[in-house]
């Protein structure tokens, strides 16, 4: 995080410095790129002294989150695309839907969200967690599974491509910590560079399509 920090806020100045971005461009766009890192700090703070939230953490992430997936599919599947003009969506607040080059055969889910990389930039953060969490007995275990196929699903609609690499990104290293030796880990992490590699040459490949 302070790395990220650090590398931001130099970029900024470099670009403000080459008169790239004018200064009030250059701290909104540090204002978006940091302050969810912020939130984190002050969110891991709060949660190590708090006795309560490291026992009911996952409620309060998973729930939530249950809804979110549950709203995303009803949106894939059977909710009109224009269903969010009921809650204040709107051309005067936050649009309707999002398509992937304004192609409306090709609409991308965002469920309660703002939009649809948001979407998928939270729903990392909550397969992860589930992911990590994943235990217990056959029946249990399945039940996990069934939760995670419906969020990667609609982590797929939502068209984010940052989210899917971010997703398998953090899948990597969630198996990377959970190998029991240093040669298992040396081959995943070769793995996992690997396919990393691939799918940002694909990504660049096909950044026409």
């Amino acid at each position: 995080v302070a790395l990220y920090i650090l590398v931001t806020l130099a970029w900024g100045a470099v670009a403000y410095g080459h008169g790239a971005a004018g200064r009030k461009a250059v701290l909104y766009g540090e204002l978006l790129d940091l302050r969810l890192f912020g939130i984190l700090l002050v969110a891991w703070v709060a949660a190590s002294t708090s006795r309560w939230l490291s026992t009911h953490w996952q409620k309060i992430v998973l729930l939530p989150a249950a809804l979110v997936v549950l709203v995303g599919l009803l949106q894939l599947f059977i909710l009109p695309s224009d269903v969010l003009r009921h809650f204040g969506y709107g051309p005067h607040t936050i649009p309707v839907f999002e398509t992937i080059d304004h192609n409306k055969a090709f609409p991308r889910i965002r469920s309660t969200l703002r939009g649809a990389n948001l979407l998928g930039g939270y729903l990392i953060v909550v397969l992860s967690a589930a992911a990590a969490l994943i235990k217990g007995p056959r029946r249990r275990a399945a039940a996990w599974a069934v939760g995670i196929t419906a969020g990667v699903i609609v982590l797929f609609e939502s068209g984010s491509r940052g989210a899917w690499l971010g997703l398998l990104a953090a899948l990597i290293i969630l198996l990377f910590l959970r190998l029991p030796n240093k040669k298992s880990r040396q081959i995943v992490l070769l793995g996992g560079v690997t396919c990393v590699l691939a799918l940002a040459v694909a990504v660049v490949a096909l950044r026409h399509n």
